[in-house]
């Protein structure tokens, strides 16, 4: 088990995806309800947790550039992160065959396209736990 890691953390699994993205303050309670929905879909199709941060106002560290810069959020944005975890690559690829197939999920994802700012800077990457 990781050092870092608290005490059952292995439940949390070893892979996660990280999607950072803009929503406007005015669909703030519209993306929650949609992701309370989309929550229940991921769990059905097996991925082990889904967690959503938004971006709070905070120092930025010398040598850091701030998420609100880097991704251009207006003042009339919340930039979210969206964070899915699995037991493995294999497992998430397993539920992502599943979603594809899964046509109330395809149309809540569709939803979910006509809440966040459209654009280039969302953004997304597959993480692996790293043992330290």
């Amino acid at each position: 088990m990781d050092s870092m890691m608290p005490s059952g953390s292995d439940d949390l699994g070893s892979y996660v995806q990280f999607f950072l993205y803009r929503v406007p303050k005015k669909n703030h309670e519209a993306m929650i309800a949609l992701e309370r929905k989309i929550i229940a879909g991921w769990k059905k199709h097996g991925a082990l947790q889904s967690e959503f941060y938004h971006l709070t106002p905070h120092e930025v560290v010398r040598g850091f550039t701030s998420f609100e810069e880097r991704i251009s959020a207006k003042e009339d944005e919340e930039i979210w992160v969206e964070v899915q975890r699995y037991r493995s690559r294999e497992q998430r690829d397993e539920i992502f065959d599943a979603i594809r197939k899964d046509m109330p999920m395809l149309e809540l994802f569709g939803q979910w396209y006509g809440l966040v700012t459209p654009g280039e800077n969302s953004t997304m990457g597959d993480f692996r736990r790293i043992k330290i």
